[in-house]
């Protein structure tokens, strides 16, 4: 399972969020959540985070705006959150919104008073989650073999348990890296 922009925007605060651009990046995947205030380069940037700002910084300056979407999509940064419009910038511009468009780089607006620590919270609460199912997943998978190792079962009951935990093909090299057993068949 992975968290994506569209299904972020199901979390508290974000619900009553507007994404007001880029609706077709709405399948970007989020890795991360990041803060961005001092917008002067990709240094600390991470694929796959989705960015939170005011524009504080350039709340004046829309080319600067612009240059930002751009160096946040190079960055491959899933979207960006605008908070505090209304507050500090007083409404976003409509070559910001043109731009994020072309570019199907979501372009997020929530309530007005909507702080960061409460949209972060939300977002890494929802990334341990997922997190956590996955080291479930991983902890079923293991313990299961080790059952069967224990009960001495052939390789293909093996292989076949392995295939249904993990929904994924498998194949069994020997030492030689001969294929001698995979989930489509045996290789003897």
């Amino acid at each position: 399972m992975k968290l994506t922009v569209e299904s972020m925007m199901k979390l508290e605060p974000l619900k009553d969020a507007n994404i007001i651009a880029g609706h077709s990046g709405l399948s970007n995947v989020v890795t991360s959540v990041s803060v961005l205030e001092i917008p002067k380069h990709t240094a600390f940037l991470k694929e796959g985070e989705i960015s939170i700002s005011s524009f504080y910084s350039i709340v004046k300056d829309v080319d600067k705006q612009l240059e930002i979407i751009r160096m946040l999509k190079n960055a491959k940064i899933s979207g960006l959150i605008l908070c505090h419009v209304g507050i500090y910038l007083p409404s976003v511009s409509k070559s910001v919104i043109n731009l994020c468009n072309r570019l199907d780089f979501p372009l997020i607006i929530p309530q007005p008073n909507v702080a960061y620590i409460d949209v972060i919270t939300s977002i890494l609460d929802s990334l341990f989650h997922i997190k956590n199912e996955e080291l479930s997943h991983a902890v079923k998978v293991h313990d299961a073999i080790t059952n069967l190792l224990l009960e001495e079962k052939d390789l293909d009951e093996l292989i076949f348990t392995l295939n249904n935990l993990i929904n994924r093909p498998i194949y069994f090299f020997d030492h030689n890296n001969e294929c001698i057993a995979s989930s489509n068949g045996p290789f003897y």
